[in-house]
């Protein structure tokens, strides 16, 4: 180790966890927050946060998943605000400022995710009967006006107007849930009015609850402070050389120990001794303060980032 490492660790100031408004976080992460990762509402099954492996490699994010006898809805949940649009294949989201920002479709990225879903049902030997399965995509913010009837007369959006009385007859429920328990009281209301297919098989039911249970949720990096980011670790880099961190189980993790006293970290570094080191199922990996790093995609951020190791206490895979 040297002086370098050693100045390094001990510059490094402890962040604390961030009020959701300060740490920036977007308001439908605010929400997904606020709700446990499953629950059951007037026989429906809610999963929140949920991420579908995609045709090739990586995941696509559910924010909401229902599942009924009867039905199953991905649910996309936004809260954007100012106007939107649609033009040209693209959904233009335009502030009160006149900043523009141009969306992927996001029904037909719904759909992908709803092919996605399917496709992991079908390789665990559950078929999904045609038509059981449609998505859903709810717009929060009643500051949001749409250009148009292109997308609100859509059938798949919901806006938050539409589910104004159904989120007030909500009584002793925090936020999240009164908004899930609305969805699932506004959807499956409308539902009941039209005629349906009838109910799954309970077998089949009760193996599309489990297999939805076991899809990922985040990943979490605890930095030195206690705050906590949520998102996808990619690999973890120590001297050179790279551990692939994608494949690893929900519930695994790495725990990064260091020696933060300024003294003895000092003679640490005078005598050649590591100043830290990542704990693995197997063995103990000696960390550079300097170099090293996890790189890591943060929920909601364009491209991942390199996280210096020496600012984490551990990596938690969802």
């Amino acid at each position: 180790m040297s002086i370098k490492d050693w100045k390094t660790l001990n510059n490094i100031k402890p962040q604390q966890e961030l009020g959701h408004i300060e740490a920036g976080r977007d308001a439908e992460e605010y929400f997904l927050n606020l709700v446990e990762s499953h629950f059951n509402h007037d026989s429906v099954d809610a999963f929140v946060g949920k991420r579908v492996p995609k045709p090739g490699r990586g995941r696509y994010e559910i924010d909401i998943i229902l599942l009924s006898g009867k039905k199953l809805y991905l649910i996309e949940i936004k809260n954007w605000s100012g106007t939107l649009s649609s033009e040209q294949g693209e959904w233009v989201q335009t502030k009160r400022n006149g900043e523009q920002i141009r969306h992927k479709d996001i029904c037909q990225l719904n759909q992908k995710k709803l092919e996605a879903i399917q496709a992991y049902f079908n390789k665990r030997g559950v078929a999904v009967p045609k038509g059981f399965a449609a998505h859903k995509t709810v717009f929060m913010n009643q500051n949001l006006a749409f250009l148009g009837n292109e997308i609100s007369g859509d059938d798949s959006v919901i806006r938050r107007q539409d589910l104004g009385s159904f989120l007030n007859s909500q009584k002793g429920a925090g936020f999240g849930r009164a908004l899930v328990f609305a969805l699932i009281d506004f959807i499956f209301g409308k539902q009941k009015q039209v005629k349906h297919a009838e109910a799954l098989p309970a077998k089949t039911l009760l193996s599309m609850k489990q297999h939805l249970r076991e899809l990922r949720t985040w990943d979490e990096l605890e930095m030195y402070g206690g705050r906590v980011l949520t998102g996808d670790a990619i690999e973890l880099v120590v001297d050179g050389r790279t551990y692939d961190l994608r494949d690893k189980e929900s519930g695994q993790g790495l725990v990064f120990h260091w020696n933060r006293k300024r003294f003895a970290s000092l003679v640490y570094t005078f005598i050649g001794e590591p100043l830290g080191y990542v704990q693995t199922q197997d063995s103990k990996i000696p960390l550079r303060c300097e170099d090293d790093y996890v790189l890591f995609h943060n929920a909601g951020s364009r491209q991942p980032e390199r996280v210096r190791v020496a600012s984490l206490c551990s990596l938690t895979k969802g």
